[in-house]
């Protein structure tokens, strides 16, 4: 198999404007009343300027409304409480104007955004022992259903909320729009993931670091204590504590997508342009990109053999993702296809998906096999399985298991920044 369009070998470099995706999955919400929303979030480093990441996307019926925004702000406060000081508050804008609209996609499972204009706005200083700066974003949207938008229906951002480690995000929806100095009319707003607000960019005083990683639910983190942490937010605070530089994290990845859709994801997010076209369009420092997904391989859905032609769908795949982050020249790190263990699907030919992660790695290019880490006994046809303690649903690592697949990454990041 000849190299792939896109493998390139190449260095990234950390740059001011950073990235933080809150969550990449997408899920149906009634926005007939429930159209407000509050986003608060931990950013890795003070700023100056921010510009908002909005998105939506479709479901399988082909139907899901279009997203309007009527009005948003943003301001940044001094801590995750109620009743934290607050610094300027701003209008957001596209191109100049207070609303803005995106029509959802023609197919599921891709992804429209709406980039908001670049926001002259400055961090401020944390009260309550925090060092990360923090930063509240309050949209309304026009009344529509069903939208399909970021989050997740079965999970809220209790664990995010817990964090300790600098991520902090929590979100909020109401039928009321919030106005002015005021946090504590949204405690009592709805709990859970869905906004329309998929991330944002800021512009730092400093070198920020913005990994992108993109997948399916292994790379969003299922199994981890924080659905939308796993590998990329474990390599993150490792490098960010090694390098002292800031590391952002933009995982978009989508649980039960196929390599296929994957890859339709790097293009939706490399070919998404803001409202005002003179502005950089997004562009992390470097993206792990997965090589392969057990989803939508039609044989290996049932306890039966992994084909030559499956792997090939994910080798077509993973071509067109590579093909996508190179026309904005993005640093790729691939990471290998995981294992399952055989009490959930018994693959007779596994040795399939073990021969296309040496094949891939054998290009010589930017190579994380960072599953590998957490493989332990083969079965006795010859499938691998998850070492003992680094899984709990035998499909997924488990929180332990991100951490050793974190370590096992962090090599690769560190060769592609330089450190």
């Amino acid at each position: 198999m000849p190299r792939p369009i896109g493998l390139r070998k190449h260095r990234a470099d950390p740059g001011r404007i950073a990235t933080r995706i809150l969550f990449g999955e997408m899920v149906s919400h009634d926005a007939t009343t429930v159209k407000n929303f509050r986003d608060k979030m931990e950013l890795q480093a003070d700023f100056d300027a921010v510009r908002l990441i909005y998105g939506v996307s479709q479901n399988a019926g082909l139907n899901a409304a279009n997203l309007s925004i009527t009005g948003a702000n943003v301001y940044p406060v001094s801590n995750t409480g109620t009743s934290p000081a607050f610094g300027a508050i701003a209008t957001v804008t596209f191109n100049g104007a207070t609303t803005g609209a995106v029509n959802a996609p023609s197919a599921a499972s891709r992804v429209a955004l709406l980039i908001s204009d670049w926001i002259q706005l400055s961090s401020i200083a944390r009260n309550d022992g925090g060092t990360k700066p923090l930063l509240v974003v309050r949209t309304n949207l026009a009344a529509a259903n069903p939208l399909i938008l970021r989050g997740n229906s079965s999970n809220n951002t209790s664990a995010w909320e817990a964090s300790t480690d600098g991520r902090y995000f929590n979100t909020r929806r109401s039928d009321t729009w919030g106005t002015g100095s005021s946090e504590s009319a949204w405690a009592a707003g709805v709990a859970g993931s869905i906004s329309p607000l998929i991330g944002v960019q800021y512009l730092a005083r400093g070198r920020v670091i913005t990994i992108m990683a993109n997948g399916d639910s292994t790379m969003q983190g299922l199994g981890d204590t924080r659905l939308g942490a796993g590998m990329p937010v474990a390599v993150a605070n490792l490098l960010a504590a090694e390098s002292g530089i800031p590391v952002e994290v933009a995982n978009i990845g989508w649980q039960g997508t196929s390599m296929a859709q994957i890859a339709n994801r790097a293009v939706d997010y490399c070919s998404a342009r803001p409202a005002r076209v003179t502005d950089q369009p997004i562009k992390p420092t470097f993206v792990y990109q997965s090589q392969g997904s057990w989803n939508g391989v039609p044989t290996a859905g049932a306890n039966t053999e992994l084909l030559a032609s499956d792997v090939e769908l994910n080798r077509r795949g993973y071509a067109l993702a590579l093909t996508a982050w190179d026309s904005l020249d993005i640093p790729v790190v691939t990471t290998d296809w995981y294992c399952f263990n055989s009490a959930i699907k018994d693959v007779t030919s596994d040795y399939r998906r073990e021969a296309y992660n040496a094949e891939v790695e054998a290009y010589g290019i930017n190579y994380a096999p960072a599953f590998a880490s957490v493989y332990g006994v083969i079965d006795g046809d010859g499938q691998r399985q998850y070492a003992l303690g680094m899984t709990t649903d035998q499909a997924h690592p488990n929180a332990p298991g991100y951490v050793v697949i974190g370590a096992a990454a962090l090599p690769s990041a560190r060769a592609i920044v330089g450190l």
